[in-house]
């Protein structure tokens, strides 16, 4: 391989590495977004409930799993945040080619305009 070819592929992986880390800040900011609006709605929950107005505990309990939701789902993409960052911490490993396919869609998942329609893997484990 020539030095222009490996400083082609390292700006091309430095580039993918910038596009990944942009798509898992904005999913994370959308995250926030949610819990925001939902702590939000409980407050003024709160409020009207101080005043004397009647708290519906079913839109108590669907803002609280709302909130529940987002946090898992901000967990998930943390960690698979996480895991993208670490496969750059050796220069060559072993790979298992099943795992890499199925975490894919999970890491460009935004990418996906539907996700309905995003690539799921169709790898079967050996006999």
């Amino acid at each position: 391989m020539t030095e222009d070819h490996q400083q082609a592929l390292a700006i091309e992986g430095v580039r993918f590495f910038g596009e990944i880390s942009a798509s898992i800040s904005h999913e994370l900011k959308n995250v926030l977004a949610i819990v925001n609006e939902n702590a939000g709605l409980l407050d003024d929950m709160v409020r009207m409930s101080e005043q004397g107005l009647c708290l519906a505990p079913e839109r108590v309990s669907r803002a609280a799993l709302s909130i529940i939701r987002q946090v898992a789902r901000g967990d998930r993409i943390i960690k698979n945040m996480n895991r993208f960052a670490h496969s750059a911490d050796l220069p060559r490993e072993d790979l298992d080619i099943r795992e890499v396919v199925d975490f894919i869609p999970e890491l460009t998942a935004r990418w996906w305009p539907c996700r309905e329609t995003r690539p799921r893997s169709a790898c079967r484990q050996p006999p």
